[in-house]
């Protein structure tokens, strides 16, 4: 066999055995993985003679290996093809994440299924512009890409564009620091650990050997989609997706709110170790922090496999079996619903009582719900109801009120009085490093809430927020 068939063997045979990958097996849905695959069988030639195996694969004429390559290119241009190959390697579902976290201690056939698949895998993530390049020169002479019409010089191999590897640059896709302001810091968490295993992987030699990092990491961040977001919302079609900039409060940046704060976090602490915990309404006056501190428990809590839900009331309708696809996966939800509330004439709110509580089907140990209102009694009544004709009214009235007490625990944030709220505007100002007299800071504090808003610890962050764009306008000056 010389060097040319040799090649093209190969390049079958890396083909077909990415074609039987097991425990990550959802990485041939890849896009680009099968534009690689494509290239590969091209490049591996035509059938030879007779033999039923070798017919299995379609060979490719040098028109169709120089479009299956430029293809390829378009797909990957804007990032390394390794970085690829390990980010579907760990964003993916697999069967060894899943029963390693359902049932800690995956079987040894699993562990020796993932460690063939990863030396398959290490083969296929090595493939650089270059060394496909170096393949077709070795299937081709030079002079066959010129011989033809369609071919000029500038065509042939030696002058394809090339993707990289990140073999040597290693922290590129973690977050740059400049943007940490504006990056949660659940996001910043989960990048930084699958950022940690991709380098120890791209400084291995011998991608078998780290089954159990890769278990440690699977412990650590999760797996799948849970693995790169910590903040869901419901589409439409009742499908989860995930929030690509989520808000990046954290708890130590909501001020005031200790006695609030002290009753949420030790609920979520309770649930956290597996305990029964209740779910929680979050009432109050607007501006006083309720949705904020929802929002940041993800950012506290990631690392121990807290994952945020946000729905809106029109997603009640998926609840159940949004309740039942989450039941079986090994994290802790928190389904949030902000600003929750009925109209009289809607009957969505007796669904939401089952959900809470009441229906044939216990709500699971691994599922809590968070909601926020302005509104202590959730359905909305008027005093002609009161006076009203129904026979049994004070059985209608307790209906419509019930609901509130299916939240396990009410939480009321009261609007700050003067001196918390400029306690709240002073500790902001020390975070963003605006420097004025603090008299001056508290004068102008109290003059916005005349002109803008009631105090608040939204207000507050207004406030502050102003202040810096007319600091920065002054300064540009």
């Amino acid at each position: 066999m010389n060097q040319a068939e040799e090649t093209r063997c190969g390049c079958r045979m890396l083909a077909l055995a990415c074609r039987g990958l097991s425990v990550f097996a959802a990485i041939l849905e890849d896009e680009a993985v099968q534009g690689m695959l494509s290239l590969l069988l091209a490049i591996g030639g035509e059938p030879e003679e007779d033999d039923a195996w070798e017919r299995a694969f379609t060979g490719g004429s040098r028109e169709t290996i120089y479009e299956l390559y430029h293809g390829f290119y378009r797909l990957i241009a804007d990032q390394a093809w390794d970085d690829h190959v390990l980010d579907l390697m760990l964003l993916n579902d697999s069967r060894l994440a899943a029963a390693e976290l359902t049932a800690p201690g995956a079987s040894r056939r699993l562990q020796e299924d993932a460690a063939r698949d990863l030396q398959v895998l290490q083969e296929l993530a090595g493939l650089s512009g270059e060394k496909i390049r170096s393949f077709v020169m070795t299937c081709f002479e030079e002079d066959d890409w010129e011989d033809n019409a369609l071919f000029e010089n500038f065509l042939a191999p030696c002058h394809w564009p090339v993707w990289g590897v990140a073999a040597d640059r290693d922290g590129d896709g973690a977050v740059k620091a400049g943007a940490e302001a504006e990056t949660a810091p659940a996001q910043i968490w989960l990048s930084a650990r699958r950022e940690e295993l991709k380098a120890l992987f791209r400084h291995s030699r011998d991608w078998r050997a780290l089954v159990g990092d890769l278990l440690t990491y699977y412990h650590a961040a999760g797996y799948g989609v849970f693995a790169s977001f910590a903040v869901f919302r419901l589409r439409e079609d009742g499908i989860l997706e995930g929030v690509d900039r989520p808000d990046p409060v954290t708890v130590e940046q909501l001020y005031c709110q200790e006695r609030e704060q002290g009753v949420v976090l030790r609920n979520t602490e309770i649930f956290l170790r597996g305990l029964a915990a209740n779910n929680i309404i979050l009432y109050g006056n607007r501006g006083t922090g309720k949705s904020s501190l929802v929002k940041a428990l993800p950012n506290a809590y990631v690392a121990r496999k807290l994952r945020l839900i946000q729905l809106q009331k029109a997603d009640i309708r998926h609840f159940t079996g949004l309740v039942r696809a989450l039941a079986s996966l090994p994290y802790k939800f928190i389904l949030y619903i902000d600003d929750l509330s009925f109209e009289d004439a809607e009957q969505d709110y007796k669904d939401m009582k089952m959900l809470l509580e009441g229906g044939v089907e216990a709500r699971p140990l691994n599922v809590l719900i968070y909601a926020t209102s302005n509104r202590k009694n959730l359905i909305r009544e008027s005093f002609a109801e009161r006076r009203g004709d129904d026979v049994h009214l004070h059985d209608s009235m307790d209906e419509k009120l019930s609901l509130a007490d299916r939240f396990g625990i009410t939480v009321t944030f009261l609007a700050p009085d003067q001196p918390t709220f400029l306690s709240i505007v002073e500790r902001l100002a020390e975070q963003s490093d605006l420097r004025l007299p603090a008299a001056e800071l508290r004068r102008r504090a109290l003059l916005w809430t005349q002109n803008h808003n009631a105090r608040s610890g939204r207000s507050a962050r207004q406030f502050i927020d102003d202040l810096l764009g007319e600091t920065a306008l002054n300064s540009a000056d």
